[in-house]
């Protein structure tokens, strides 16, 4: 998809994207590359989708105030999160 991106020369201020986390991954490198905003849509299993059971997280860059370490709960933060905020 970004070949095909680059190729064309398509443009815009903001990427919303969702699909396997390779492609999450090289989106949000292809974002930060071109200083544009990006949100990215994550999947992961929920076991309780309520946020208490911590089976869905994704690490961080800030501190998680119900568990006090660097991860957002997908299943509560999320699924969407700002690409610069998240470690995929």
């Amino acid at each position: 998809m970004l070949d095909a991106v680059r190729e064309n020369g398509v443009e815009g201020d903001v990427i919303f994207a969702c699909g396997p986390t390779p492609m999450l991954r090289a989106i949000k490198a292809y974002a930060a590359e071109k200083n544009l905003e990006c949100y990215i849509s994550l999947e992961e299993r929920m076991a309780c989708g309520i946020g208490a059971c911590l089976a869905c997280v994704c690490q961080s860059k800030e501190v998680d105030h119900h568990s006090h370490v660097h991860n957002k709960r997908i299943c509560k933060d999320g699924p969407v999160f700002a690409a610069e905020e998240v470690e995929i």
